[in-house]
């Protein structure tokens, strides 16, 4: 959205006669502050018209909300809302403003957002608990553009002001936001920039780093020969980060599949979910292998797998994060589970040949390839000799020795 797109909204606004008496003198604030705006100067004025949109149009129409976080909205009735009831449009301004620090230099943007930071927090608060479904994904965006603002400039205000925990209420409760009670088209819609905003949250609070993310198929090869066992986060201390993560795994990933797996996307969206967070925890999944493989493995040796198969796809996604991040576990207790898993999916593609069943025994044949890594050439190779010997259906999957 530009400028001029926020001018004429904003004009539309003013000719239709739908400001109140308490938001018209905001809106016609915003208006001359967005008027007097000098565009051939904006690299110095940004920080200080942010701020004096923040202060003058964002800050009067959220004051009067009460958030989850304060215990009075145990036993008060709901405010009125005003930048909901009758100024929808302050949070396009919002969503503006924060798309606004990224075009700002490293110095110049965290000194900016930890300033403005304060102005920030209430309104992006209050979409997150507000009850509209929609309301609760901008403000899912919001915070998740905020976060990644944050982790950008390396600020970390979020762990000196301890806010990091109110967010995470306001994000927690959500998660459960699943099929039959939540229809399953509005479950996905938030779900599906909650799950993100936690994980911006997490590397907001606990990491100046990028957010992790699953490996991709082309590192498959050589990478656990490379590894070491005492290296790569084995080792990790169960702190804050730590915590967070094992929640978000436990209580939502896992808790949310068992209440909605019978909804094919919902369960998608879950395990692919569930491999970013493993590649964030890195060794430290390792506690949870006895829930995730099994159910991997129920996901790809389904009878029924291929009539969606992108569910398949992620669960292989999942199963190679796994592998990659908990390979000395692996090895020594769950290569047989994996190794099941694996010649599983094959079985179950055998006789496709469409393109998403190719890319799907590549997918396949990745995962062996990584498991023969894992368990070393001469042992795996004793194992899978026997097993291709009694069934030529898994021709092509067994790397010849």
């Amino acid at each position: 959205m530009t400028i001029e797109d926020i001018l004429c909204q904003l004009k539309v606004v003013l000719e239709s006669g739908n400001s109140t008496q308490e938001t018209l003198p905001i809106l016609q604030k915003c208006q001359s502050l967005f008027t007097a705006f000098d565009r051939d100067d904006a690299r110095e004025q940004l920080p200080a018209f942010l701020e004096a949109l923040l202060a003058n149009t964002i800050k009067p129409l959220f004051a009067s909300v009460v958030t989850r976080s304060t215990y009075r909205a145990r036993f008060l009735d709901s405010p009125k809302k005003l930048w909901k009831d009758s100024a929808s449009w302050s949070v396009n301004i919002l969503q503006w403003i924060l798309a606004q620090y990224g075009t700002l230099e490293a110095p110049l943007q965290k000194q900016a957002i930890e300033s403005q930071f304060p102005l920030l927090v209430p309104p992006i608060l209050a979409l997150l608990d507000d009850e509209d479904l929609t309301q609760k994904k901008t403000g899912c965006d919001l915070l998740q553009v905020l976060c990644d603002q944050l982790v950008r400039c390396e600020s970390g205000i979020l762990k000196r002001t301890g806010l990091t925990k109110v967010f995470e209420d306001s994000l927690a409760p959500n998660m459960l936001l699943l099929p039959s009670l939540t229809p399953e088209e509005k479950s996905l819609d938030i779900l599906s920039s909650l799950y993100p905003a936690y994980r911006a949250l997490v590397q907001a609070s606990f990491s100046a780093g990028p957010s992790a993310a699953p490996s991709n198929a082309g590192k498959l090869a050589g990478v656990a020969r490379g590894r070491d066992s005492s290296s790569d986060g084995v080792l990790v201390q169960h702190d804050g980060r730590q915590a967070m993560l094992d929640r978000i795994l436990r209580g939502a990933i896992l808790t949310g599949y068992i209440h909605a797996s019978d909804y094919v996307q919902i369960a998608q969206l879950l395990v692919s979910e569930m491999s970013y967070v493993v590649a964030m925890m890195g060794a430290s999944s390792a506690k949870y292998l006895s829930q995730l493989f099994p159910l991997l493995r129920g996901i790809l040796t389904n009878p029924l797998g291929t009539a969606y198969q992108p569910l398949l796809r992620s669960a292989v996604t999942a199963m190679r994060e796994l592998i990659l991040q908990c390979w000395p576990r692996i090895a020594e207790v769950w290569w047989e589970e994996c190794l099941r898993a694996t010649i599983g999916l094959w079985l179950l593609l055998y006789g496709h040949d469409d393109s998403t069943a190719a890319q799907l025994k590549d997918d396949a044949k990745g995962l062996m390839d990584l498991l023969v890594q894992v368990k070393g050439q001469a042992a795996a190779e004793k194992a899978l000799h026997l097993l291709q010997a009694e069934c030529e259906q898994l021709e092509g999957l067994i790397p010849k020795g």
